[in-house]
């Protein structure tokens, strides 16, 4: 489970916060007052996150790119039949 601090908590302790992520490498998630949440993470995993981030824009890309002049209603067609495929798979393996 994921640590969680108060914003007074990581003001009052941020330089130990900082260590815990640097050498544990898990994120601290730190709640404010208002309930609103941030994660502290280390750059290296932020950068982690970023690269994974552009990677899954850039195959949205190929993929519009690959079927650009393909009838949109013909690839909903598609995805609805292989969606209720794998619906079908799981349904079988569940009463099996």
């Amino acid at each position: 489970m994921k640590r969680t601090v108060t914003s007074t908590e990581a003001a009052s302790n941020l330089s130990a916060l900082l260590e815990a992520v640097r050498s544990t490498r898990e994120p601290i998630i730190i709640i404010s007052e208002t309930g609103e949440e941030v994660v502290l993470v280390s750059a290296a995993q932020y950068r982690q996150i970023e690269q994974m981030k552009q990677q899954a824009w850039d195959l949205v890309r190929a993929i519009r790119l690959r079927n650009k002049d393909v009838d949109p209603d013909e690839i909903y067609r598609e995805v609805t039949a292989a969606v209720e495929e794998v619906r079908a798979e799981r349904r079988e393996r569940a009463g099996a």
